[in-house]
């Protein structure tokens, strides 16, 4: 199922945020500071990947609300005219 457009848009926020503090953890790899900079890199992993797998409250109310809304509005059947 989609995303619909202010899941889109959330996790557009969150990948711009994402690969700001990537691009810093990279900065930090190849000055030597290896431990901070992929410790940064993991976190920017991190940060994206929660947007996307973990189910937060507002999920769950939208999840409920289409239920709801599919059990009381049935569609119509095709060879019903």
């Amino acid at each position: 199922m989609g995303k619909g457009i202010i899941g889109t848009i959330t996790m557009f926020g969150t990948v711009a945020v994402a690969a700001m503090i990537g691009m810093m953890g990279v900065d930090f790899f190849l000055q030597g500071k290896h431990l901070v900079g992929g410790g940064f890199v993991a976190f920017a992993v991190l940060m994206v990947l929660v947007e996307e797998y973990v189910t937060t409250p507002g999920d769950v109310a939208g999840d409920v609300a289409a239920t709801v809304v599919g059990k009381v509005a049935k569609e119509p059947d095709d060879d019903e005219q």
